[in-house]
């Protein structure tokens, strides 16, 4: 939708313990483009103790302490992102400001609400929002997301992710702010280390077993090094370290607030995601987590399940057509990488370095087919050429290597112009001639709707 001149709404409130106040309401539809916050005596009680939240068409989409939400988890300091920013002001105040595209169709309304039990005086804001009939169509129609920010804190649980997002239906996960609240340890390498760094983040979506995205660890997520050496603190357009503290610093013992934007690496889904991080190697050190993710969501699916297609299974390749040459079925007794890797997957595996056919039964109202393939990862690099009807569509190719954990799940899309209007399609995978037997253990058909 394209950009109208926008309408600011300012006010200036005062909160009692346990209060709310509104700080701006508009009937859509339109978009709010710009929030601005004054704090006149930003403490880190009021910065964890107030509460940002914010309604779109009538469901509550955000509901985050405001210092977390801009960045600042742990109090008030200089936050510059692309996103948001967190600027202390030479009188003491602090200005807070966002810039995420917030959509609605008919209404939006932003609140705070005071949990600190204290009263909180003079908060000045102004929020600015375009509107655009544009929006309601596109939010109607799922071609755009409402602005969704997941917030909780708590102690994290020996041997469990914390969770930053866990969603169902279809959007995008586009950041995180980040607070932890944690011990220094002895460890191998060092007589003081926040080895809560040392958990690597996972990303599940749409059902998958395999994480379409596995980190190195909780610094390099942020884009830091060496548990972000010396406390180095940094603010960058996409990535920071704005804040880390330790007892000097009113901290218990380490405490770090950091976040990460991911615009142009966005995470999408189309019927779920499970965006999560390890503290500490294999989750063995139990700090305080507190986070904010933010996402661009919508309720429904946009992917269907369909077809499934089983190679070693003689009724399954009788059903669908599916033909080979010199193909070989192997008992598989593995795990898949991730939170899931102590426990066994029994399956049996197909190989076969010859073309593979079959057919599946489809939805003709499709935008598109997704082909998720379960295989034997054990040989890196399995490449073929892909055809739908005979017509060529592209070249699948996975390089990962895992011959420990050799399961995996992948997929390929195969296009609308291939897919749309047909209730059934014929498949053809042409492994390379340089490349490994091409495995499957599990052909799965699902429709994208949306």
């Amino acid at each position: 939708p394209s950009a109208a001149s926008p309408v600011h709404d300012n006010r200036v409130v005062d909160l009692l313990p346990g209060a709310a106040a509104t700080i701006a309401e508009s009937a859509g539809p339109g978009s709010i483009s710009a929030l601005q916050l004054q704090l006149p005596e930003p403490t880190d009680q009021l910065l964890n103790g107030v509460r940002l939240q914010m309604e779109f068409d009538g469901r509550t989409m955000v509901d985050s302490p405001l210092g977390e939400f801009f960045g600042a988890g742990l109090g008030a300091v200089t936050v510059r992102s692309l996103m948001f920013s967190a600027v202390p002001q030479p009188g003491g105040s602090l200005s807070l400001s966002a810039w995420w595209p917030m959509p609605f169709a008919h209404a939006a309304r932003i609140t705070l609400v005071n949990t600190t039990g204290d009263p909180v005086a003079k908060i000045g804001s102004d929020v600015a929002t375009e509107p655009d009939p544009e929006w309601e169509s596109a939010l109607a129609g799922g071609r755009a997301g409402y602005f969704t920010a997941r917030s909780h804190a708590a102690p994290t649980t020996f041997g469990q992710d914390w969770l930053f997002a866990d969603e169902q239906g279809h959007g995008k996960f586009v950041g995180v702010s980040h607070t932890i609240r944690g011990s220094r340890i002895k460890t191998a390498f060092s007589d003081s280390a926040p080895y809560f760094l040392e958990g690597a983040e996972r990303v599940y979506t749409d059902g998958a077993a395999s994480p379409q995205w596995y980190g190195t660890g909780t610094e390099d997520l942020y884009e830091g090094g060496w548990y972000f050496k010396d406390g180095t603190r940094f603010s960058d357009p996409l990535t920071g370290q704005p804040d880390q503290r330790t007892v000097a610093g009113g901290c218990a013992d380490y405490c770090v607030a950091v976040y990460r934007l991911m615009l142009a690496d966005a995470v999408d889904y189309h019927s779920a995601i499970r965006f999560g991080i390890e503290h500490g190697k294999r989750n063995m050190v139990q700090p305080d987590y507190s986070s904010t993710a933010f996402l661009y969501t919508q309720p429904n699916d946009a992917l269907t399940a369909g077809d499934d297609v089983r190679p070693s299974d003689p009724v399954s390749r009788l059903l669908h057509g599916y033909a080979d040459a010199d193909a070989a079925d192997q008992l598989l007794v593995s795990e898949y990488e991730g939170s899931e890797d102590t426990r066994p997957v029994i399956g049996s595996v197909r190989a076969t370095a010859a073309a593979i056919t079959f057919h599946v039964e489809t939805d003709p109202d499709n935008r598109g087919i997704l082909l998720r393939r379960t295989s034997d990862q054990a040989n890196g690099f399995q490449r073929a050429d892909v055809a739908v009807d005979g017509v060529p569509v592209g070249t699948w190719l996975q390089p990962r290597n895992n011959g420990i954990h050799r399961w995996l799940d992948d997929t390929y899309l195969l296009p609308p112009p291939v897919t749309a209007g047909k209730a059934q399609l014929t498949i053809t995978l042409t492994p390379a001639p340089d490349s490994p037997p091409w495995t499957a253990s599990r052909y799965q058909v699902e429709t994208v709707t949306g």
